[in-house]
């Protein structure tokens, strides 16, 4: 590797750390703060990495929801391989994962992405500077900037390399050449399927369809060539990630979803009236003034596009200096199209792609698509900055983009000013922050155009970055100023240590219920069996097996009820100054048998043994969710299972004594294994001996 390519991957990562020094350097805030990544992420990591340092892939997860298929729900990302780096590293004193290790996971990923995009501007041409740039508007900024999902952030940091690999395989002259990259091209889609982020996928497949076309289209080539580049990604990128793919599929088919309040069932076509997650037209402001509008930019589940002040007007620079280019006009046209179908059924593209594309249905928050935009604006900055740059360009050149700035400039300042000498109107931090950033870039650019383009300016243009992204990001919280509000989910769930060891205490098998608001993941963060947990869908026969009430609970072991200490009910058998513990006396046993008596022997999150004693031909009754996937031998033969009580396991004995042992072995986590396993190996065989010759 080259000295200045080494240079420029350091500065990335220093100004990447420098950003997240709240997370990096202190431990004053935290990401950990809201139920929902406490709830889901942190808990499913904690769950994850500890089956892995016990020896047992977690593909069930017997704490959550009475049991529940782990690989199935696809945002655990159960099979994401960097997750590897969580099992590496042992709990902390309080026996979870080590917050400070969530944290400096999430600044990896960022520097993942980063390292990826700067990568892919390479690969076009432009100089280190620039792709140094793009780098880090890319991980810091827009999209990839501001979601907290760690599923899509691992899914979303990959499209880069994917662009850049097949970019390789469209130009590459020998076919075999073409098809290593595409191969490997491949891979990278598989990673993004195994972190989980399934939307990601679908959206970065269409990236990838849409500039080969555009690619054929512009210079006039035939199709079958590009053709067979994409359709051996499209392949291979499946064939990665069959392991993923192949139990999520069979969940889905006995799943429901929740959308707009309503559940659904997973496989259905969501109805457009309940795909409500879209942006306004006025988020185009979003990029200039960050959550000027108080983070109401449309309805659902909308992030902000913000990815600052100067990378925007880079942005326009590159289209406007270098829109000739290739590159440039897919991103631009990329970077449109992706915003107004993110307008969602108002905007008649939307409406034509939800009608037409089969399964695009699923990737239903269609506000999500300003990911594609945010890769689109990221390429045209990369341009921006190389024609700003390069030296080429006399200050005569950008009379007009210094004219607008200046105006905007002053616009700005009198604004700002407008409160301090009138005392109105008053305006809200996020927009006095916006009004500054938007007066010092008009100064930055003259300075830059006049000539200064050295290592004084380049350090100004990414410290100007950094500082204006920073200014607006609220993944983090401190921590002392959430404890006031009482709202710090992570220290509720570490609260519940104490409920938790006396549970472990009592003899068992048994399920607990959390009754609180939130419930947070109570089962997996200590490794006790609940009926509540962290999911996007349900198992359908959960669901109809808790719709009973009480009767429901019951029948699913339900023998301890976990309450806020400010519970008024009675006689509770635990109390401390968080919690109380409340017993159900109707609570059925782990198994029975109605013509004799039934005792667990053996219980894990994959294996259960029990000891039957019948006076006759009889079902043994497992207080378990019924799934496929589970084997059963009874004596040692195969025996079949039945869905009994409305949704638990049914299993027929003869009369006498039996040994009843069931165990997880799903074939499509063994048929995905082997197809990702042979993928991975090959694509990399394949590439080593390339490299060889």
């Amino acid at each position: 590797m080259a000295k200045p390519t080494i240079k420029s991957l350091v500065w990335i990562l220093l100004a990447i750390v420098a950003f997240y020094w709240n997370i990096v350097f202190t431990g004053q805030y935290s990401m950990m703060t809201d139920p929902e990544t406490v709830t889901q992420a942190y808990t499913w990591f904690h769950f994850w990495a500890d089956s892995i340092r016990h020896g047992s892939w977690p593909l069930w997860d017997p704490y959550a929801f009475g049991g529940r298929s782990f690989v199935g729900e696809m945002q655990t990302a159960a099979f994401y391989p960097l997750h590897l780096i969580f099992a590496l590293f042992p709990a902390n004193r309080a026996g979870m994962l080590a917050p400070a290790l969530y944290h400096f996971y999430f600044v990896f990923a960022h520097v993942l992405a980063a390292y990826f995009m700067y990568a892919l501007i390479r690969e076009m041409g432009l100089d280190q500077f620039p792709a140094v740039l793009a780098g880090v508007i890319y991980s810091l900024g827009g999209f990839v900037g501001v979601v907290p999902w760690p599923h899509l952030l691992e899914s979303s940091l990959w499209l880069p390399l994917q662009f850049l690999l097949t970019l390789r395989a469209l130009q590459a002259l020998e076919l075999r050449r073409a098809l290593l990259y595409a191969a490997l091209a491949g891979v990278t889609l598989g990673m993004s399927i195994l972190a989980g982020g399934l939307h990601i996928v679908m959206m970065q497949a269409m990236v990838l369809v849409t500039a080969a076309a555009y690619f054929v289209i512009r210079n006039r080539t035939g199709w079958l060539r590009p053709a067979v580049v994409v359709g051996a990604v499209l392949i291979v990128g499946l064939a990665a990630g069959a392991v993923q793919l192949l139990p999520s599929a069979e969940y889905s088919a006995r799943a429901v979803r929740f959308v707009s309040g309503t559940a659904l069932p997973a496989t259905q076509k969501i109805p457009i009236a309940y795909m409500i997650d879209s942006i306004l037209p006025r988020t185009l402001l979003g990029y200039l003034f960050s959550w000027n509008f108080q983070g109401q930019f449309g309805p659902g589940e909308v992030l902000s596009p913000y990815f600052g002040v100067f990378p925007l007007l880079l942005a326009v620079i590159g289209f406007w200096k270098c829109r000739e280019h290739l590159s440039v006009r897919y991103s631009a046209g990329l970077a449109v199209a992706a915003f107004l179908f993110s307008l969602g059924a108002s905007s008649l593209l939307y409406g034509l792609i939800y009608a037409l594309v089969p399964l695009l249905w699923m990737a239903r928050e269609a506000s999500r698509f300003l990911y594609l935009a945010h890769f689109g604006l990221v390429i045209l900055a990369a341009f921006g900055a190389q024609a700003l740059f390069s030296g080429t360009e006399s200050l005569r050149s950008w009379r007009v983009v210094n004219c607008v700035l200046m105006g905007m400039a002053l616009a700005s300042a009198i604004v700002l000013a407008l409160p301090l000498i009138c005392g109105r109107p008053e305006l809200k931090s996020w927009t006095e922050w916006s009004l500054l950033l938007i007066i010092l870039t008009y100064p930055l650019f003259r300075y830059i155009a006049g000539g200064g383009r050295g290592a004084v300016a380049r350090f100004l243009v990414v410290a100007f970055i950094v500082f204006d992204l920073h200014s607006f990001t609220s993944l983090f919280q401190n921590k002392i100023q959430v404890a006031r509000t009482g709202t710090d989910q992570l220290e509720r769930l570490l609260g519940m240590r104490g409920a938790a060891d006396f549970l472990k205490a009592q003899p068992g098998p048994f399920r607990v219920q959390v009754v609180a608001d939130p419930p947070l993941n109570f089962g997996d963060a200590y490794g006790i069996e609940t009926l509540n947990g962290g999911a996007v869908t349900l198992a359908s026969n959960y669901m109809d097996v808790m719709s009973k009430g009480g009767p429901g609970i019951d029948l699913l072991n339900l023998r301890y009820f976990l309450k806020p200490a400010s519970a008024t009910d009675p006689n509770p058998v635990y109390a401390d100054a968080n919690w109380k513990i409340y017993q159900n006396a109707s609570a059925r046993p782990r198994a029975w048998i109605d013509n004799g008596s039934a005792s667990i022997e053996e219980h894990s999150g994959r294996h259960i043994a029990v000891k039957v004693q019948a006076t006759g031909a009889g079902v043994l009754v497992l207080s378990e969710l019924f799934y496929p996937g589970w084997e059963a031998r009874v004596n040692g033969t195969l025996a079949p299972i039945s869905e009994v009580e409305g949704g638990l396991r049914g299993i027929p004995v003869a009369a006498g004594e039996s040994r009843v042992s069931v165990d997880y072995a799903p074939q499509s986590v063994r048929l995905g294994g082997i197809l990702s396993g042979l993928t991975f190996a090959l694509a990399l065989l394949a590439s080593a001996i390339w490299l060889r010759r």
